[in-house]
């Protein structure tokens, strides 16, 4: 991966800094969260209510708040929601100390409230601080240093939540989001319809999100092959702490090393984007396609494992192509949209791809329980690899082209 961006783009430099420090801590809050709410419940079920909690705000304040996101500062908003995560994650100290689960419910269902404005400005951002030219590079490159900090904090947090405690991965993760907000202050940009925006009705404004989305063919089609993957990835996030801890028996441990083999998938991923993809935008859109097909296949092969082996080679490469999917999509919404509405749009796209996996969440935890992972990972794969020769087919009729200049 070439660091020239970082050394010719100082804001760009700075929110690296920002996302290098808070990835780091989610990752320690993320294996953490999971062994503890497997320790207070041992129930997969329990881990799907959990992240049900998280999602909610996507689906129901998402598409409501999207005109925020475009009507106030980014920086503020980034800001503010990182102090407020930074004292929400120390609360979860108290599920552990009272053993009561339901604080953990109470507080990841405000963290996602605060991640609903968060993700969006964030991605709303980057194109406000990065020419189009270096853009794809940039999301690559932001997907790739995610995917780094996965293996580093997987493993260190599964280290720490079971040597130490899951509150000391805790108390982590508050600092990290401090360290964000600081370099987010050091960000500077010009928002070219912040003032004007202001203005106009917040009813308009949330019209104008739904009639883009609507009316763009690129962004609708983006939006619905996401809502697949939103259907097998509650089942995926589900399952790889099932995995780690109830199949493969190694617990905080074996969660925190399939996490790191998730990243290093993510990682290779991207360093395919940043070097044979890069600007072009054809390309990306063929990338994207193949890659979505395959990754239903790595899927589907992972479900039915029960060796710790031949599951961790599988999750690799069903994360590699996850490495390809999760820049491309991003960036193809960037350049697809325009400057005025865009976070709107990801705010939107965020709710949509959210929502269906809040029903995942609770869904395939049912059915994993009730049916066994080989049948749930069979019909799940099947759904993912038709959308995905379904967007190729679209891709050879030569539909997305017209939004290239939109």
């Amino acid at each position: 991966m070439q660091f020239d961006l970082l050394r010719r783009n100082s804001y760009f430099r700075y929110l690296w800094y920002a996302q290098w420090g808070s990835t780091l801590g989610d990752w320690f809050n993320q294996v953490a969260l999971m062994q503890t709410v497997l320790m207070l419940t041992n129930s997969i079920s329990a881990v799907g209510i959990l992240l049900l909690c998280r999602s909610l705000p996507y689906v129901f304040l998402g598409p409501i708040l999207s005109p925020l996101v475009d009507k106030w500062p980014k920086k503020t908003i980034m800001i503010v929601t990182d102090i407020i995560r930074a004292f929400l994650v120390l609360s979860f100290i108290l599920a552990i100390s009272y053993k009561a689960i339901f604080v953990l419910y109470i507080c990841s269902f405000l963290f996602g409230v605060m991640s609903v404005l968060f993700e969006p400005a964030k991605q709303t951002l980057l194109p406000l601080i990065v020419g189009r030219k270096d853009l794809a590079e940039a999301n690559a490159f932001s997907s790739a240093t995610n995917a780094t900090v996965n293996i580093i904090g997987a493993i260190l947090g599964g280290i720490v939540s079971s040597v130490f405690s899951p509150i000391t991965c805790f108390v982590i993760n508050s600092l990290s989001f401090l360290w964000s907000s600081l370099y987010i202050y050091k960000i500077k940009y010009q928002e070219k319809r912040e003032f004007e925006d202001s203005k106009q009705p917040y009813k308009k404004l949330l019209k104008e999100g739904l009639v883009e989305t609507k009316q763009n063919t690129l962004i609708r089609y983006i939006i619905l092959i996401g809502l697949s993957w939103g259907l097998v990835g509650g089942g995926y996030y589900i399952l790889i702490p099932y995995l780690g801890n109830n199949v493969y028996h190694l617990g905080g441990l074996g969660i925190g090393l399939l996490y790191a083999i998730d990243g290093l998938g993510i990682l290779l991923g991207t360093y395919f984007v940043s070097k044979l993809i890069k600007a072009n935008f054809k390309r990306a859109l063929i990338s994207f396609g193949v890659a979505y097909a395959f990754q239903a296949l790595w899927f589907f092969l992972l479900t039915q494992s029960t060796d710790f082996y031949y599951g961790s080679a599988f999750l690799f490469l069903m994360r590699f192509c996850g490495g390809i999917i999760i820049p491309l999509s991003t960036y193809m919404v960037q350049v697809g949209t325009s400057d005025e509405i865009r976070g709107r749009v990801f705010a939107l796209y965020n709710s949509s791809y959210v929502g269906i996996m809040q029903i995942s969440y609770f869904g395939t935890g049912y059915a994993y329980e009730q049916f066994g992972l080989p049948v749930v990972g069979l019909i799940s794969g099947v759904v993912s690899l038709l959308c995905g020769l379904t967007w190729l087919f679209q891709v050879q009729k030569g539909k997305f082209y017209l939004s290239v200049s939109k």
